[in-house]
């Protein structure tokens, strides 16, 4: 199940990889395949760090700020105590795992390529 995953979401963020390389380069060569695998990698890994280390409450208590700022009705958010009843935050950390592994491999191969072998 690791592995499916694995090869399902590298094959995915690197189809994203080709489409950020071709919508802001333009061409394709070893330079710019690098970076556009630091950009993807980099992203992947931030996001995927805050959810390895728990830190989803920081989403949620933003969520809970815009709502309550921008929302055009008066007194539709509630408290915050109740904004955390009705939210439910979800941790995969299995998810997770795997996003942070392809990402520390996108880092990984990116530094080969600007650095050589």
């Amino acid at each position: 199940m690791f592995w499916r995953r694995f090869i399902k979401t590298a094959l995915l963020s690197f189809s994203l990889t080709l489409v950020i390389i071709f919508a802001l380069w333009r061409q394709f060569n070893a330079r710019t395949f690098s970076d556009g695998l630091f950009v993807v990698g980099l992203v992947m890994f931030f996001f995927a760090l805050i959810t390895l280390t728990q830190a989803n409450n920081l989403f949620v208590s933003t969520g809970y700020v815009f709502r309550s700022v921008f929302r055009r009705r008066i007194n539709t958010v509630g408290s915050y105590h109740q904004y955390l009843q009705e939210r439910e935050v979800r941790n995969d950390v299995s998810v997770s795992l795997v996003r942070f592994f392809v990402s520390i491999l996108f880092l990984t191969v990116s530094w080969f390529l600007v650095n050589g072998i």
